[in-house]
C-alpha cells in the first residue's frame, strides 16, 4: 500500500488502538481479580499474595477502599484474614495507638502541672487565686538544656512530622510516585 493510501492508514489507527483496549482489559480484570478473593469472608492470603506479586492496582475512580491499602494490611499482619473481624481490630489498633501516644509523646504541660500540683509532702500546690503554680518549673520552651522536657518535646515533635512527611509520600491516594 502507498504511504498516501487512507485505507492503510485507517487499518494501522485500529491495530494501534488494540493493545491498549486489551491493557485496559487486563487491569479491569486484575482489579476484578482482587476484589474477588479480598470479598472472601476469609481472604485466602496465597492466593493474595500470588496476586499481589504482580503489583497492586489502585482502585476504580469513585471506589471509597483502596485495593492497594487493603491487600498491604492484609499482607503485613495489619488485618486479620477474617474480614469479620476486621472493624473490632481497626477499633482495638486505634485505641492502642492512642495508648502509645499517651504514653509515649510527652506533653511539658502535663509534665508541668503533675510537677506543680504536688510539693515535697505530696499536697497540692495552688496559689492565691486557686490554679497551679508554676513556680516550681525551672524549665521552659526556650530553655537548651539536654534534660529538659520541651527539648524532648520538640525532638519527639520533629520525629512526628517526619514520619507523617513519610505516610503521607506512600499513601496510596496520592500519586506521588
Amino acid at each position: 500500500a502507498a504511504v498516501g493510501d487512507g485505507a492503510a492508514s485507517a487499518a494501522g489507527d485500529s491495530e494501534l488502538e488494540s493493545p491498549a483496549r486489551t491493557k485496559k482489559d487486563l487491569y479491569e480484570a486484575r482489579i476484578e481479580e482482587f476484589e474477588r478473593v479480598l470479598s472472601a469472608e476469609v481472604i485466602d492470603l496465597n492466593a493474595l499474595r500470588k496476586l499481589a506479586l504482580g503489583g497492586v492496582p489502585e482502585c476504580r475512580p469513585g471506589d471509597v477502599y483502596s485495593l492497594r491499602a487493603r491487600t498491604w494490611k492484609i499482607l503485613l499482619g495489619h488485618l486479620s484474614k477474617d474480614t469479620k473481624t476486621w472493624g473490632e481490630s481497626q477499633r482495638k489498633r486505634r485505641r492502642q495507638y492512642a495508648e502509645f501516644c499517651e504514653e509515649f509523646m510527652v506533653d511539658p504541660t502535663k509534665v508541668a502541672a503533675e510537677s506543680d500540683a504536688t510539693d515535697a509532702n505530696g499536697a497540692a500546690s495552688r496559689n492565691r487565686e486557686g490554679s497551679l503554680s508554676t513556680s516550681q518549673v525551672d524549665d521552659d520552651p526556650l530553655s537548651t538544656k539536654s534534660d529538659s522536657v520541651w527539648n524532648k518535646y520538640f525532638a519527639d515533635n520533629e520525629v512526628k512530622d517526619q514520619i507523617e512527611r513519610d505516610v503521607d509520600r506512600t499513601h496510596p491516594d496520592i500519586h506521588f510516585f
